[in-house]
């Protein structure tokens, strides 16, 4: 008995022969062209499900940024209030300390008509001039935080006016996304009702193949051929692959990523 063939025997005539082997699953699956196209377009409604589960996946993420976008920016006006009162009672202090040292000028130009000597009243004439004088510094000072009060007050009723509108327009659009997420879900029943229907016009074993490659292949099972290549990984398809391919009449797969062939 002579020794079977295998890929790479030299056959009798001299030649080398290369078995380059055709990727299908096996056993081999049959399939029409018809259930072919039947089966593209449960790919392609599969894929709109898939975008629309992962758009209401991705709600309440939106809403929830939304929400802290708001609470930081309340945050930082409650920070500047905080400022403008740490100002205000700033402002108080000033205004206590200046009150004090001009008590102490009225206090010493009282004692004036009180001392005997020349000496005792030039030396009360000095500390009210530097009374006088600490007086006119602290009541820069308290000016100067006076505008500065006035500014910071002024800042916090713009902010707080911001905010406002921040958040009725937050409001706003969560609903819009709370809206939104209601339509797709409403959607979603719908399509995947279509979907179930168009699922079951598919033999069991060729759904089980395609949803496991699906699973595999972040969703993309089926991919055309273009040019003789693989629409899947780009990869050049051998020409048995090609010819099965045409032929529409068994499950083929690509060499390289292992996704299921068709023709477009």
């Amino acid at each position: 008995m002579p020794p079977a063939k295998h890929a790479g025997m030299i056959t009798p005539t001299g030649r080398k022969m290369l078995k380059c082997p055709l990727r299908s699953i096996s056993p081999v699956i049959s399939i029409s062209k018809e259930s072919m196209a039947v089966l593209a377009d449960l790919q392609a409604r599969d894929h709109d499900l898939d975008q629309l589960r992962a758009r209401l996946g991705r709600i309440p993420e939106e809403a929830a940024g939304l929400r802290e976008g708001l609470e930081g920016d309340k945050a930082r006006a409650e920070e500047m209030k905080a400022q403008g009162k740490k100002l205000q009672l700033e402002r108080k202090e000033k205004e206590v300390e200046l009150a004090t040292k001009e008590e102490t000028v009225r206090k010493h130009q009282r004692e004036l008509n009180e001392v005997k000597s020349n000496e005792a009243f030039k030396a009360l004439q000095r500390e009210i001039d530097l009374a006088k004088e600490g007086a006119g510094k602290i009541e820069e000072e308290v000016l100067l935080l006076m505008e500065r009060v006035d500014e910071s007050l002024r800042k916090e009723k713009e902010e707080a006016k911001r905010i406002e509108g921040l958040r009725q327009e937050v409001e706003r659009k969560v609903g819009d996304l709370a809206a939104e997420g209601e339509r797709i879900r409403e959607d979603l029943a719908k399509k995947t009702s279509e979907r179930e229907e168009i699922a079951s016009r598919i033999a069991p074993e060729t759904l089980k193949q395609y949803l496991q490659i699906r699973a595999r292949k972040g969703g993309l099972a089926l991919v055309p051929v273009r040019n003789g290549t693989c629409g899947g990984c780009n990869m050049k398809l051998i020409p048995q692959a090609i010819v099965e391919v045409k032929k529409g009449t068994q499950i083929v797969l690509c060499d390289g990523c292992q996704r299921i062939l068709h023709l477009v």
